[in-house]
Parts: C-alpha cells; structure tokens; sequence
C-alpha cells in the first residue's frame, strides 16, 4: 500500500467537512437575512455560525495541506526502504 491509497480517507473527510461548511454557511445567510430587521438572538446565531463555517474552512484546508505532505514524507520512507 503506498502513500496515496493510504491516505485516500483524508479526502472523503475533506468532503464531508467541506459539505458541512456550505450546509453552515447557508444557515448562517438564512439566519442573518431572516433576522435583519430585528436585532435579536438570531444576529448572534448568525454570527456564530459564521465564525463556525470559516473556522471549518480553515481547518479542512490545514487538514488537505498536512495530509498531503504527511503522504509525501511517508513516501520517501518508502523509498529508501526499498533502496
């Protein structure tokens, strides 16, 4: 089994994370567009929510970046195993 297949999961993950950032950011605008005009607990959800989705954003992002070079160092092992 190599790098690749090894870490294959990852981008399903990537997936699923990506999936329940839009899903948040679609609640998050509903919310605060649905709350506008009435300064109430749904600002603060929405905002929250926001702070939740780029939150996601940036992790699923870290997470594609590590994973890819975790595979790329799992890789080289490989090699000068085989070496």
């Amino acid at each position: 089994m190599d790098g690749d297949t090894e870490f294959a999961w990852l981008g399903i993950v990537e997936l699923v994370a990506l999936a329940v950032l839009i899903v948040i950011g679609i609640i998050a605008i509903t919310t605060f567009s649905a709350v506008l005009h009435d300064i109430d607990i749904g600002i603060v959800l929405s905002v929250i929510l926001l702070i939740v989705s780029v939150l996601t954003f940036i992790f699923t992002t870290l997470t594609v970046v590590f994973s890819f070079e975790l595979a790329k160092l799992i890789q080289i092992q490989h090699n000068y195993q085989y070496i």
